[in-house]
């Protein structure tokens, strides 16, 4: 990677090999730095060649039963490479459902003969468990795993935040979500195997409730950002409003990290040329 620091000088960092790479990761610094550190002007990758055949199994049922299921493939050592729990209302509004039932997908990629064998277990797996509705393996999944990737550019104008916990703890986390939204209304999607969970909330239009949602709206992220701190994750806010973003922090606090990343920040660009205002906004310059 060659970056272009705040006195003009350009610099390379990481190697070609990993062997060749010594002491501090510079590459995510850089990348993680949200273009407050430096310009990135160029970067090589290391590029791998995609699998033969991808296939994908999809299940409808409750979010418990497909919890419970979606564990019980991971255990089995089945080596799904995606496992995600859709809520009703998200299923539906790519049209995969209309929107009574929660939705499992687990994808499987490698060799068809492997395919063959691994979609044919996790269809066992989920049938012990009893999960609800179970379809056949789609093999033209593409259109599928693209439509998860691309769905919160359709919401622009709405709130999105993404929350990361430990994996054991998805399950308790969707339940303390429910609980703090209506369950039929909102839009999420979890990772059952990394911990990761999306969530899209529409925001309400009218005027004169707007500024009591957006006022509840934050205080409910807030709550909801101090869970998650307790299930070993964080909660950052993706996509919002500018006017919930003055209530409420899109990154939260950076508690004991905080000291050092201003003082990278002051090494590398004192003069706060890049993304000027940035850190005052997250309060790592109080005082």
């Amino acid at each position: 990677m060659k970056v272009v620091l705040a006195d003009g000088s350009l610099i390379k960092v990481g190697g070609r090999v990993v062997k060749n790479v010594a002491g501090y990761d510079l590459c995510k610094l850089f990348t993680g730095s949200y273009g407050t550190l430096g310009i990135i002007v160029e970067v090589n990758f290391k590029l791998r060649p995609l699998p033969s055949a991808t296939r994908t199994v999809m299940a409808r049922g409750s979010r418990e039963d497909l919890l419970a299921g979606a564990r019980q493939v991971i255990v089995s050592r089945l080596f799904p490479v995606a496992i995600e729990l859709l809520s009703p209302r998200f299923a539906c509004e790519v049209q995969w459902s209309e929107g009574a039932d929660h939705l499992l997908l687990i994808r499987f990629a490698g060799s068809l003969p492997a395919l063959t064998e691994q979609t044919k277990a996790a269809g066992e797996v989920l049938k012990e468990t009893d999960v609800g509705e179970l379809g056949s393996p789609i093999s033209e999944d593409s259109v599928i795993w693209n439509t998860l990737a691309s769905l919160p550019s359709r919401f622009r104008e709405d709130l999105v935040w993404r929350v990361g916990v430990r994996p054991a703890e998805v399950g308790t986390f969707l339940a303390k979500l429910a609980e703090d939204t209506e369950s039929s209304e909102s839009i999420w999607q979890a990772g059952v195997g990394d911990g990761f969970v999306r969530v899209v909330e529409r925001l309400q239009d009218k005027d004169n409730e707007r500024e009591r949602f957006q006022s509840e709206t934050a205080a409910r992220i807030e709550n909801l950002r101090v869970n998650a701190k307790t299930f070993g994750g964080t909660l950052i806010i993706e996509h919002a409003p500018d006017a919930i973003k003055k209530l409420v922090s899109a990154w939260g606090t950076f508690g004991s990290s905080a000291g050092i990343m201003q003082r990278i920040k002051e090494q590398l660009d004192p003069d706060d040329i890049f993304s000027p205002g940035r850190f005052e906004f997250y309060g790592l310059r109080e005082g």
